[in-house]
């Protein structure tokens, strides 16, 4: 430790004198005008760049909006444009039916997780082949028409074979059982 100067010894000794005394209020506002003025740092927008961010904003969300608008109507079969797209619409509600029958006889968890993911692949090639004739605005519609009913009927041959092998296991079962 260094040795006490005499300022210091001095304070120590006459302590009680000084503890007494309060400085003035001002003192700091004096003192804070008398240091050199320094300039503020921070981020200053003006107006016209707000104007400009929110014009962009606005030409964004325009964008966003069409961009949505335009792809949801360009994913919709018009089906009153022709009788086979009529016919088409009927189909997809009877396949849509009987799919649903035929998935709610799966009796296996496991076994109908398997058929989803298979049910799935068929329908990413349907939508393919519905985007195909959007598209092309309906050119080769019948053809593009026939594929899809093909691929519904793909997907109802898959689960009448999973469903007859499921009651042929059931009924050997029921026959070892007796």
């Amino acid at each position: 430790m260094e040795p006490k100067s005499k300022l210091e010894n001095f304070i120590e000794q006459h302590r009680d004198r000084f503890d007494d005394k309060m400085p003035d209020s001002g003192l700091w506002h004096k003192i804070e005008q008398q240091l050199p003025q320094q300039k503020r740092e921070g981020i200053i927008i003006s107006f016209k760049s707000l104007r400009i961010a929110a014009s962009f904003l606005v030409i964004l969300t325009a964008g966003i909006w069409i961009g949505i608008q335009f792809k949801t109507h360009h994913t919709k079969i018009d089906y009153t444009a022709s009788p086979e797209l009529k016919q088409l619409q009927e189909t997809e509600v009877y396949y849509n039916t009987v799919v649903n029958q035929k998935m709610n006889q799966l009796q296996d968890a496991k076994v109908k997780t398997n058929i989803e993911a298979d049910m799935k692949q068929l329908d990413d090639i349907y939508l393919e082949l519905k985007k195909e004739m959007l598209t092309n605005e309906y050119a080769n519609s019948q053809i593009l028409i026939d594929a899809m009913i093909k691929n519904y009927k793909t997907k109802v041959d898959i689960l009448e074979s999973i469903i007859n092998k499921q009651n042929q296991k059931q009924n050997e079962h029921e026959s070892i059982s007796l």
